[in-house]
């Protein structure tokens, strides 16, 4: 199948605060095939996990990778990407992932699933 598997989060200190974002990505065989965190500066829970997968989706991108499962522990956000609801913020960038990706799905996973990356976003 050959798709990757991006597992990111995004992170935020109280309601709204500082923001981060994490994300582990993995190949078909389960190997990991990098990673990445940094802040994205004041933000709500909700766009910093938009955020999150925008950045996973251009780090893929870059990379060369056209199938990616982006998986995440927030309904909220995987749904807005699913619907076309897509926050006006990232609105183009996440036009440019999909006119390059071949296939793109989406998976919920539990907090305690998806522990690195979170890890990684609260950093």
């Amino acid at each position: 199948m050959n798709q990757i598997l991006l597992c990111g989060d995004g992170a935020v200190r109280g309601t709204s605060g500082q923001a981060g974002v994490g994300c582990v990505g993995r190949d078909s065989e389960g190997r990991c095939i990098g990673a990445f965190s940094g802040g994205i500066g004041i933000a709500t829970a909700y766009i910093a996990g938009v955020i999150a997968l925008v950045i996973a989706g251009e780090w893929a991108l870059k990379r060369g990778y056209m199938n990616i499962c982006f998986s995440m522990n927030s309904k909220a956000v995987l749904t807005a990407f699913m619907s076309e609801r897509v926050p006006w913020i990232v609105k183009h960038r996440w036009k440019i992932i999909k006119k390059y990706m071949r296939n793109i799905t989406f998976r919920h996973l539990y907090s305690v699933i998806n522990f690195s990356a979170t890890k990684m976003a609260k950093k």
